[in-house]
């Protein structure tokens, strides 16, 4: 569900012959961020985290040239 339409969330229904899944887009970023920030605290001091954090995510500003172009997290 788009952000504003609704907070129908982590369910499914079935419509006519198909099963449909409801995920809130908010209520989903929400989740992985608060469980990512969890994560973090919890081991983001250890030599493997911080050896691999500079490989991590970070912004891309020129893309992921062959696969994306422009600006980019990844």
């Amino acid at each position: 569900m788009a952000p504003g339409a609704g907070q129908l969330h982590n369910l499914s229904t079935v419509v006519g012959d198909s099963q449909v899944g409801w995920i809130s887009i908010e209520m989903l970023v929400e989740e992985i961020t608060a469980a990512a920030e969890e994560w973090l605290q919890k081991f983001g001091e250890t030599q493997t985290v911080l050896r691999n954090m500079e490989k991590f995510a970070r912004l891309r500003p020129d893309g992921l040239p062959m696969h994306v172009q422009g600006p980019v997290i990844a």
